[in-house]
């Protein structure tokens, strides 16, 4: 038999094999649990004008946990939190960090939020 015979003897079974090894290759692994690190990013909304605010830090860190297709999904999403100011003048401002606000692809499980608070500071511009 020749290299050629060897390779494309039955062709179409090996082509399906390899295919069906692949698929089940991936559908093993987004199915998988795992936990992965987020960069949450804080966003200040409804500040009054002609004043400045800065967060230390600038944003919080979030463990996730679920399946790999689910984290796959956030990733490409991203998390953001929204910080309303509207009610607050010039000042330091301490707040708790909270998963209340934070919108997760359902399915994920936050595990851990860090650090435990904000400290936010709004400062009139000169």
């Amino acid at each position: 038999m020749t290299m050629h015979s060897i390779l494309f003897a039955r062709f179409r079974l090996k082509a399906l094999s390899l295919l069906f090894a692949a698929v089940l290759w991936l559908f093993v692994m987004l199915e998988t649990g795992d936990e992965h690190e987020f960069a949450v990013k804080l966003k200040p909304v409804n500040t009054a004008s002609g004043f400045t605010v800065a967060i230390n830090p600038p944003e919080l860190k979030a463990r996730l946990g679920g399946v790999r297709a689910l984290l796959l999904r956030q990733q490409l999403i991203g998390l953001t939190v929204e910080i309303d100011l509207s009610q607050r003048d010039a000042g330091a401002l301490t707040l708790k960090s909270s998963d209340s606000h934070l919108q997760v692809v359902p399915g994920l499980k936050l595990l851990a939020l860090s650090p435990g608070s904000l400290e936010i500071i709004i400062s009139q511009q000169k």
